[in-house]
């Protein structure tokens, strides 16, 4: 004889578990359907790899172009000047495209095609995401020569200067710029002009902003030009530091002895050679006559 009667706790009870069993069966349907999935997917790239015939055509629409795996998600990283929606037109890939039929190789060689972007990583992530960490290229000065561009540490041209651009960074000259890059022959130069500006900001002197330019032309010297054009520098390439601290020394008094110089010699070692500018030494030529 059946027990029509329960009580009312009792049949919350079994409501309860019948619920919890029927998504239990839901979650082991989705996950048998998620592993036959990848199961399939597994054979359709052996299937390609061993040059399956009409199974792995079978098998490439039935997955690689199943709705399961459509691009929903792209996650970038490493980005600071470039903005997520910059770096996905770059890689030139579109939500709902198939992620399996998505060439990785290519995707990271059209990230490497902007200048600004010195390296890339793109992942694969199933279902229906593709991550992209980036690692771009730090402007490191502004090279002048037909034109000025903007280069990083490794001498790319990251972009040409407009406008205010670039203001902030060290200016070098006597570079030259090929096809996007300094020239194999100007690295070294490049090197040095960056080991010249750090030793002019740890020292301190001359202030940077009297600084038009260093001019690194001459195989053995580089020469600082001033914004006012005169005196030029030659501070040579070797113990910069130390040049420049000497000058710093005698500078006040150097000052106060003569107006204006046409150039100022520091590769003497212990020495601080100047020439003085043209029209101050006529100045003093022609008061010495009067005299």
């Amino acid at each position: 004889m059946k027990n029509l009667y329960q009580p009312k706790g009792s049949r919350r009870a079994a409501q309860s578990v019948r619920r919890g069993e029927k998504l239990r069966r839901r979650l082991l349907r989705r996950a048998a359907a998620a592993g036959m999935t990848l199961v399939l997917l597994t054979l359709a790239l052996a299937a390609g790899y061993m040059g399956g015939g009409v199974g792995y055509l079978w098998l490439e629409e039935k997955v690689i172009g199943s709705p399961l795996f459509t691009l929903k998600s792209v996650r970038i990283g490493g980005n600071r000047t470039l903005s997520e929606e910059q770096i996905i037109r770059e890689a030139e890939v579109h939500f709902g495209d198939g992620l399996m039929a998505m060439n990785i190789g290519q995707i990271r060689s059209r990230l490497l095609g902007n200048a600004l972007i010195r390296n890339a990583a793109v992942i694969r992530r199933l279902p229906s995401e593709i991550v992209i960490e980036v690692e771009e290229r730090v402007p490191t000065a502004v090279v002048r020569a037909d034109r000025d561009y903007i280069i990083d540490r490794e001498g790319i041209v990251m972009s040409h200067v407009t406008g205010g651009e670039g203001a902030a960074l060290p200016c070098l000259s006597g570079l030259l710029i090929r096809g996007g890059r300094v020239t194999a022959e100007g690295l070294r130069d490049l090197q040095d002009g960056i080991e010249i500006v750090r030793a002019i900001h740890s020292a301190g002197f001359p202030p940077v902003h009297e600084i038009e330019c260093v001019d690194l032309s001459s195989e053995s010297d580089a020469v600082i030009i001033p914004v006012a054009g005169r005196p030029l520098v030659h501070l040579g390439r070797e113990r910069v530091h130390e040049r420049l601290g000497r000058w710093r020394l005698v500078a006040r008094d150097m000052a106060s002895r003569w107006e204006a110089l046409e150039y100022i010699d520091l590769r003497a070692d212990g020495m601080v050679v100047v020439k003085p500018a043209e029209a101050h030494r006529d100045e003093q030529a022609a008061g010495e006559e009067e005299g």
